[in-house]
């Protein structure tokens, strides 16, 4: 299955891995992009807005069985620095660690990120788990300097934008 959703991710951002690139398996799978090399190829827009950050990862999350974590690293135009799958959970559940995560964003040089991930039974309502998940990233964001910009829960053709209905950030 990561195998597949990593598959998917290529063909549909229409890049592969640099010389500088690295594949990290686990219990989290990171691709690492070098952006200079692929800006040719890598879609960029500006992802300023959840209808925004819905539309770009979207593709990536539909038809899931299992709840995925994703990142994307912004720079302060909010242009995406990669896409990085965090974790694969179970139908209603999903782990991911905050280490994982800065460490992307600090590699990346990130100036905010958004976490994405999908409820596989199309609801994006979000859990208690959710709030908890939220609100730990954004303290530690804060601690940090690198502000948490958006989480959003993808759900069946819609989405929950912790930024714009949460009250949180």
């Amino acid at each position: 299955m990561r195998r597949n959703l990593l598959s998917f991710l290529l063909r549909s951002h229409q890049f592969q891995p640099s010389s500088s690139g690295e594949w990290l398996a686990g219990p989290w799978i990171t691709v690492h992009i070098n952006i200079e090399e692929t800006t040719a190829t890598f879609p960029r827009p500006p992802l300023d807005t959840p209808n925004a950050l819905y539309r770009y990862t979207q593709p990536l999350l539909a038809n899931q069985d299992r709840e995925y974590m994703l990142l994307v690293p912004l720079d302060a135009r909010y242009l995406p620095l990669g896409i990085h799958l965090l974790s694969i959970g179970t139908v209603n559940y999903v782990p991911a660690h905050p280490r994982e995560a800065f460490k992307v964003l600090i590699n990346t040089n990130a100036e905010t990120y958004a976490l994405i991930h999908n409820h596989p039974h199309g609801d994006p309502l979000p859990s208690q788990e959710d709030w908890t998940f939220t609100e730990r990233f954004i303290d530690i964001s804060r601690l940090m300097e690198i502000p948490l910009s958006e989480h959003l829960v993808v759900g069946h053709n819609t989405y929950y934008s912790f930024a714009k209905e949460s009250g949180l950030f």
